[in-house]
């Protein structure tokens, strides 16, 4: 016990030598996101047999961020998780033509996040008060959604009011991979910097369906696909002194995969069999508004 406290002043000591602008930063704010898939088949099946579609999802969401000059390098980590309160689900099959049956359900439940890391040169560049910093990293993104209080509003093209009784499906997408972006900056007053930051991301896509109501699935089918992203981010940092600082930041996202995998787990007569169909693409757009309050040691 007498070596733990000067080996952490020792440590503190020779950190201080190379970590440079130790910065935290936590938010909250509101959050939209909307996603949507179909699959299909080649002909004679419909170039799309099934689309489901999850519209104005928003979410209270939560927000963290650090970053801190090391060496030479810039380093950053961020986080978010929004919990869902509001959303709605549109599910339509296909299954000839004039043969078609759509429904409505809830996807007031869930959770969506995001985290992220990334690296850059320190200190970056400058031109009087604009600032300026190029970046590379890896990120993750999830939606968990939920489909409960379903009705069928249309079967072979004639509407219908019915109540799914028993409803409580999930979807749960998944997009991974590295991103390059840049920051840039521009100090208007003197306590005022406005920021703006562009990420372009190369992904795969992962994700599991439950459809609970679906007697014959023995599993979660799953999807994959590979794809591409662009993130945005539009704000500004007021500093009210040497070390708080406040602010507001607009974010926008907007994700696409190319065609992927559809795969089925189905159980007929006691035999397990595997289904695969065209993934035909997967779309996610999401926007927020956080406001934020930082601390700069």
């Amino acid at each position: 016990m007498k070596l733990i406290l000067p080996l952490f002043m020792f440590i503190s000591t020779a950190l201080q030598g190379f970590l440079y602008d130790p910065h935290v930063e936590a938010g909250m704010g509101w959050r939209r996101d909307d996603l949507e898939w179909s699959i299909g088949g080649d002909a004679p099946m419909p170039k799309t047999l099934s689309e489901l579609k999850w519209k104005n999802v928003q979410s209270l969401d939560f927000t963290a961020e650090a970053h801190m000059a090391l060496l030479c390098y810039y380093v950053e980590a961020s986080g978010n998780l929004g919990l869902i309160f509001s959303g709605k689900n549109t599910d339509t099959d296909f299954f000839a033509p004039g043969d078609v049956m759509r429904s409505k359900s809830s996807a007031n439940r869930g959770q969506v996040w995001d985290v992220s890391g990334g690296f850059g040169f320190y200190p970056g560049a400058s031109i009087g008060a604009f600032h300026y910093i190029t970046l590379a990293g890896w990120a993750w993104h999830g939606q968990n959604l939920h489909m409960k209080e379903g009705t069928v509003v249309m079967v072979q093209n004639q509407p219908m009011d019915v109540d799914i009784e028993g409803l409580d499906s999930r979807y749960f997408a998944r997009w991974e991979g590295p991103w390059l972006g840049i920051a840039m900056g521009c100090w208007v007053s003197e306590d005022t910097d406005l920021r703006f930051r562009f990420e372009y991301h190369n992904v795969d896509y992962r994700a599991e369906g439950h459809w609970n109501l679906r007697q014959d699935l023995v599993r979660p089918f799953k999807h994959k696909a590979h794809g591409y992203g662009f993130k945005g981010t539009l704000g500004f940092r007021t500093l009210f002194c040497d070390c708080l600082e406040a602010g507001l930041d607009f974010n926008g996202s907007l994700f696409r995969t190319r065609k992927g995998v559809d795969k089925v787990y189905v159980l007929i007569d006691g035999v397990e069999y595997t289904w695969e169909a065209r993934l035909n693409k997967v779309e996610w757009a999401s926007a927020s508004l956080i406001a934020t309050l930082g601390l700069q040691f």
